[in-house]
């Protein structure tokens, strides 16, 4: 390096087996890519004064993380050293590192207080974490793991195992003091001389100190959410006789998932219907909206979460809305597939017996006189009986329907 090498950081790509070495000087950076036995590779020279600078590899690309006095940026490069993109944020963090995981760039360091950016790799910030209860920088960051350990003044560490790093709960330990014991056990012996014939033999305490650590639990406040929903919105074709499973970021206070809290509206295109529902939480972050009645076919479904919905530390729901839409035909529900003579049918015998195939099995005792009516146009109701050749196939026998003679012109 022709260059006063004033900061240097490596990355290995495990499944390529090269290594990756980023060197900054006072105007630029310098990014070596090397086999196993530092063969060079490839390399390239971006001119740009950093202040921190990082590197790391994972898959295609490679990750560049870099401070200036006025932002913090990414030089995203594929694994030839090629640039793919080049972004920035406008908090400028003091970097401790970069890490990529799953195609997600994670900047980790301080802003006064512990910092985490998270974007993904077209540049778009996802997530920026900051923990204003602590100051400290972020040394180390697991994505993998969902775990970060930041120090400062108290030394702090906390773990999450949502990699996100919305929220967190940690330990910090302020300094330990010393403390005499009153009545020591131990003691040490001396030998004092006081002539050249005499010998004096002295005891005395030792003064043992203990370590008193004061440690105590941080919880740093997470968004409340609706995770996800099955059936989610923009789905399509959902049953009429589904139920709404809910995924909350944590425990759900199950009392304020109610029917006030959460509203369930249906749009057929003619009329608006609102559906109640009995719920059930198998899972402390877990529910299930269960409608009483089913929804209509090719219905807009709309449900609303709002932030009266609490967790169990009372803190409230980030509104939510989904919509999505029914399909068009029941298949759920039994139907009448056809029947013989079907509606429209002219000269019918009088003596005709009505078939009716069903599109599934069926209970056949319910096919009677009180679910199934018989009129005539001039001869009102007919009683009927019924035989049944499969459960799902039953011949109806009326009796005699009235012929209509018309007088010849």
């Amino acid at each position: 390096m022709p260059y006063t090498i004033r900061g240097i950081d490596v990355a290995y790509e495990d499944a390529g087996k090269k290594i990756y070495l980023l060197m900054k000087d006072s105007t630029s950076f310098t990014t070596v890519k090397m086999d196993e036995s530092l063969n060079i590779i490839s390399r390239r020279r971006d001119t740009l004064t950093v202040s921190d600078a990082f590197i790391d590899v994972q898959g295609k690309f490679v990750a560049v993380g870099y401070r200036t006095t006025s932002a913090t940026g990414v030089l995203l490069l594929d694994t030839t050293l090629n640039t793919v993109r080049h972004f920035r944020i406008n908090s400028s963090i003091f970097l401790s590192g970069v890490r990529l995981y799953r195609d997600k760039i994670y900047l980790y360091g301080a802003m006064g207080n512990p910092a985490i950016a998270i974007l993904d790799t077209s540049g778009n910030l996802l997530s920026f974490v900051k923990d204003t209860m602590v100051i400290g920088n972020v040394r180390f960051l697991d994505p993998e793991n969902g775990v970060a350990i930041y120090i400062g003044d108290f030394q702090a560490f906390f773990m999450k195992t949502n990699p996100n790093f919305l929220g967190t709960c940690g330990m910090s330990s302020a300094p330990a003091y010393d403390s005499t014991r009153p009545n020591p056990s131990y003691t040490t012996l001396s030998l004092s001389l006081i002539d050249p014939d005499t010998a004096s033999l002295y005891t005395s305490p030792i003064s043992r100190s203990s370590y008193t650590p004061a440690t105590n639990t941080i919880c740093f406040s997470e968004p409340f959410t609706v995770v996800f929903t099955v059936p989610d919105s923009g789905d399509i074709n959902v049953p009429l006789s589904a139920n709404i499973g809910v995924w909350f970021s944590r425990a759900v206070d199950t009392a304020s998932v109610n029917n006030t809290n959460i509203s369930i509206t249906g749009w057929d295109g003619s009329s608006f219907r609102t559906y109640s529902f009995n719920r059930t939480c198998p899972m402390p972050n877990f529910c299930v909206l269960d409608p009483i009645l089913n929804f209509r076919p090719n219905e807009e479904i709309t449900v609303r979460f709002n932030s009266t919905i609490r967790d169990t530390s009372n803190n409230p729901l980030i509104p939510k809305v989904i919509v999505f839409r029914t399909q068009a035909v029941d298949t759920l529900n039994p139907v009448v597939v056809f029947t013989t003579p079907d509606s429209g049918a002219v000269n019918v015998p009088s003596n005709t017996k009505i078939a009716v195939q069903f599109s599934r099995d069926m209970d056949t005792t319910t096919v009677n006189s009180t679910n199934v009516r018989i009129s005539g146009s001039s001869s009102g109701s007919h009683t009927f009986t019924k035989v049944c050749r499969t459960l799902s196939y039953c011949e109806i026998n009326p009796d005699t329907f009235n012929v209509v003679v018309r007088p010849s012109p």
